[in-house]
């Protein structure tokens, strides 16, 4: 029994040092990172937290001082979750980042980030989340990306990324939003994204982009965000877009899209808010959106004629209200000349004094014979 014992306490012992030597080659990392002494233990930080001697989880939102990734950092075998956001991160992401394989959560925002995003990061196998935003990453997307098949949700916006929107994000079949806004993609939509069922939000503003809108997005039925705007897209806008029954916002303006607004986009009875501006759309606004509660945006398409439906509403509206003021005024008018009126007549009847009695004075004389 006390053998048993002695080898349990040996065992416990071997694993607290064992822990305590991964802690401190892990530490090396952060404390080089953060220009900390060496040897101090970095699970005492904020953001840093540590579970059975290893690093499993950073969340760096300030560094004080210019600083750059570490090629080290790739030595974190055990971490799951790895968030920096500061002005002060310079320089490239290092492709070492692909090994941690454990890797559920990653997000770098920083303006002062460079290089192009590391092919290795899909070997994250785990990954749910990637977000590298705000930053002067440039290059293309790699495809590699396509094989992050646990994927919710790619932010990629804001940064200088251009080249075409590669074809393996189609194999993306858990992802729920993807951001490429506020970049410089170019060529066409791919239609494969269409087939991301689970997509929630789809966002490619701010672009580059041509040719037509995809009508495979019909089929991504439970997307509630799709914007489109301020590229050069340009064909009619596919009336598949009405089989979007969760759709709540959908803005394609600034944009170069012809043809008519089809009615099937009156079928999107959750829409809250339909942005169509500054395109060349023709025809009539349908009958069917005007029916829609909705915020709606249609101005500067010269030839959409629009004199009826929103602009009579306007019109009558305008009319309407005009009318009801100068109604008003014409009524009291009336009143106060009548008001006037009764007060000069009481005037003119009213007794003249002479001293201390008073004499009424009356102009009907069939008053005067009664007396």
């Amino acid at each position: 029994m006390n053998l048993y014992f002695f080898l349990i306490n040996a065992i416990i012992v071997i694993k607290f040092i064992y822990a305590q030597g991964n802690i401190s080659e892990e530490c090396v990392v952060i404390n080089k990172l953060l220009d900390k002494e060496q040897s101090a233990n970095c699970c005492l930080y904020d953001g840093v937290i540590c579970s059975n001697g290893h690093i499993t989880k950073i969340f760096f939102n300030y560094i004080d001082h210019n600083y750059s990734f570490l090629p080290e950092f790739g030595n974190l075998t055990k971490l799951e979750y790895l968030h920096i956001d500061s002005l002060k991160l310079l320089g490239p992401i290092p492709p070492e980042i692909g090994n941690l394989s454990n890797l559920t959560f990653l997000q770098i925002k920083g303006e002062r980030i460079s290089g192009s995003i590391p092919p290795e990061l899909g070997n994250l196998s785990n990954l749910e989340e990637l977000s590298i935003v705000v930053s002067n990453i440039t290059g293309t997307i790699p495809s590699s990306l396509g094989k992050l098949s646990k994927l919710k949700a790619l932010h990629l916006n804001a940064n200088k990324l251009s080249g075409p929107i590669p074809l393996e994000l189609e194999k993306l079949s858990n992802l729920e939003l993807l951001d490429l806004s506020v970049n410089k993609f170019n060529g066409s939509i791919p239609s494969e994204l269409g087939k991301l069922s689970k997509l929630n939000s789809l966002e490619i503003d701010s672009n580059n982009m041509s040719g037509g809108i995809p009508p495979e997005f019909g089929n991504l039925k439970n997307l509630e965000n799709l914007n489109l705007a301020e590229n050069h897209l340009s064909n009619s806008i596919p009336p598949e877009l009405g089989n979007l029954y969760n759709l709540k916002k959908l803005n394609l303006s600034h944009n170069s899209l012809t043809g008519s607004i089809p009615s099937e986009l009156g079928n999107l009875s959750k829409l809250k808010t339909l942005s169509i501006s500054y395109n060349n759309l023709t025809g009539s606004i349908p009958k069917e959106i005007k029916k829609l509660n909705i915020k709606f945006y249609f101005s500067n398409n010269p030839q959409l004629k629009t004199n009826k439906g929103y602009n009579s509403l306007i019109v009558v509206l305008i009319v309407g209200s005009v009318f009801i003021i100068l109604l008003s005024v014409i009524i009291y008018l009336k009143v106060f000349r009548k008001n006037k009126k009764r007060t000069n007549n009481m005037n003119n009847n009213a007794p003249i004094s002479t001293g201390n009695a008073f004499v009424n004075t009356f102009e009907d004389e069939s008053i005067l014979s009664e007396n």
